[in-house]
């Protein structure tokens, strides 16, 4: 089957510039993930993939990005009038990939995503679905709800659950 027949017959499949993109379903290989929307893929992005990939090559995991399908601001409506995204899914899609990445889980975000903290969303979706071993992050980012954050408690779920 030629990889067009494969996406096809998958519909949470998707390929954008020759990266897989996998919506929401679980992945056996086990991972190294970062985690961002990585609108842009400005430098510092870059630097991050790098890491990732340096990462996962002496770890023996395969490196995985993990974003999310809409930007958390337009789902949640603040600020629209003055938001602009930099670059359009695909495009996003195809700098991931200019950058070396070749699998990204692209996770809906909805409401009930918003509500979700962060120790909630590393055990929902990213150690049942996505299989992480390890996580890379950058010096600024934070994830989950920010009236239920527990995004400080990570080190010790990471502790707790080996990555």
């Amino acid at each position: 089957m030629n990889g067009g027949d494969y996406f096809q017959k998958n519909p949470l499949l998707t390929q954008f510039y020759g990266c897989t993109c996998v919506i929401s379903i679980v992945n056996k290989e086990e991972s190294i993930v970062t985690i961002g929307m990585f609108d842009g893929v400005h430098i510092g992005h870059r630097h991050l993939l790098r890491l990732l990939l340096d990462e996962a090559r002496k770890r023996g995991l395969t490196p995985r990005v993990v974003t999310f399908d809409e930007h958390p601001r337009l789902v949640l409506n603040a600020d629209l009038e003055r938001f602009r995204l930099l670059s359009t899914r695909q495009e996003r899609m195809r700098m991931l990939k200019e950058c070396g990445v070749e699998r990204v889980e692209m996770i809906p975000f909805l409401r009930e995503t918003a509500r979700m903290s962060a120790c909630t969303f590393v055990k929902e979706r990213l150690l049942s679905q996505v299989n992480m071993r390890a996580l890379v992050l950058g010096y600024d980012n934070s994830f989950g709800n920010k009236l239920d954050n527990d995004f400080e408690q990570l080190p010790l779920l990471a502790a707790q659950e080996g990555f």
